[in-house]
């Protein structure tokens, strides 16, 4: 693993501040989303376009905060009360005593919202979380937002099916709308000599994984059988896993075998747009060797920039490479054939960049925000005839 070079310069001019809407003048709806995770472009992404239909956006960290400002609107405003990450429910619980007595606060939260006016949206953002005191808890919990909620809202087709053995979710409640992509969030890269300022060796190809450096992604796995399938050619192929991560990397076999490789090599630390943005562009390929995920924010990540994606079937939006935009692998095993033979990223190159324009941040935003409006004029039916059958992606004249 060689020190890369590209680390400690600022963030260049961003395209696109990521920020709520503006307040619409005369807001004909509130939209409260909770919990407000500053920091994740999803949820700035997601509600970008809600001014355009004159709906205004509040984000509260807790759930709490968001009951309030609901109960403190005025009565005769439509309100919505949009959750997200449900496993900030249970982050308190040290044993069941404690999960019973949150979920029980948490069903009394949203009957609250429901007695203020509001209609309750969930995004079904993982089936179960990846960290939770029990599993049976947090199929409360779900439970309990899938009763009361008026919409559920999915980016992956599969999820019902998926949720299926843990809870149900009802057909006529669940809208799909795709991860938008995140075109003009990251600045623009122009630069020509980018693998120079990295550090990396001209040549071959270069893959990215991007995200927090976390045990459920499968990065030790992967990494194994990339340093095997390397081995006789390591200028063939780079990897550089870079994102956020704990103490503990440094003592995991990741870290061991970045630490004998020259074509492997870890950054363990949060990176700046810029930084992402020019990994991106130098790259040829990105990897997403997640275990058990449901939908891939870096699965859209790597896509946005027009990259084929290598992705685990577990990965979560893999969908999304069914038109050829990358290749699907369904056992670690598999990996080293496929690394082995790199012409698969040049034959998917052109279908990523076509996915690339799909994923239009613009068109898909604009869609959601138009199915939201459609949901708070008249219901969950409507909200599925606005949004069609593609998820809201920009398809041309296919769309529905």
């Amino acid at each position: 693993m060689i020190i890369l070079t590209r680390m400690l310069n600022k963030p260049a001019h961003l395209t696109w501040n990521p920020k709520l809407p503006p307040k619409p003048k005369n807001p004909v709806a509130l939209w409260v989303f909770a919990p407000h995770m500053y920091g994740n472009p999803y949820q700035d992404l997601l509600y970008s376009n809600f001014a355009q239909q004159g709906i205004e956006v509040r984000g509260a960290r807790t759930i709490e905060a968001s009951i309030k400002a609901i109960e403190s609107a005025p009565r005769n405003l439509p309100k919505v009360l949009h959750l997200h990450w449900l496993n900030v429910v249970l982050a308190g619980a040290r044993n069941s005593h404690d999960a019973a007595s949150l979920i029980s606060e948490f069903e009394r939260q949203l009957d609250r919202a429901l007695q203020a006016g509001a209609q309750i949206v969930w995004t079904v953002h993982n089936v179960l979380p990846h960290e939770s005191y029990e599993q049976s808890a947090a199929i409360r919990v779900r439970e309990a937002v899938i009763s009361r909620a008026g919409l559920v809202h999915v980016m992956s087709p599969d999820t019902a099916a998926l949720c299926q053995p843990y809870f149900s979710i009802p057909a006529n409640k669940i809208v799909r709308a795709e991860h938008a992509g995140y075109h003009g969030h990251f600045p623009t890269i122009t630069s020509e000599n980018l693998r120079a300022e990295w550090g990396i060796a001209a040549g071959g190809k270069v893959g990215v994984i991007i995200g927090g450096i976390k045990p459920y992604k499968g990065l030790n796995e992967f990494a194994e059988h990339f340093t095997a399938a390397t081995r006789e050619h390591p200028r063939d192929v780079t990897m550089i896993i870079a994102g956020k991560a704990g103490d503990e990397v440094m003592h995991s076999p990741l870290w061991e075998m970045a630490e004998f490789s020259s074509n492997l090599h870890v950054i363990p630390r949060m990176l700046t747009d810029e930084q992402v943005a020019s990994l991106l562009t130098l790259a040829d390929f990105s990897v997403i060797p997640y275990r058990n995920s449901l939908n891939s924010g870096s699965l859209v990540l790597g896509l946005t920039f027009g990259k084929p994606v290598l992705a685990r079937a577990s990965a979560g939006s893999t969908h999304l490479l069914a038109s050829g935009a990358g290749r699907i692998y369904d056992a670690d095993e598999q990996l080293e054939s496929i690394l082995s033979d790199n012409t698969w990223i040049d034959r998917a190159t052109p279908a990523a960049q076509q996915m690339s324009q799909q994923l239009d941040r613009e068109i898909v935003t604009t869609n959601f925000a138009r199915m939201a409006r459609a949901f708070l004029d008249n219901g969950a039916t409507a909200a599925q005839a606005t949004i069609g059958n593609h998820g809201g992606l920009n398809v041309g004249d296919s769309y529905a």
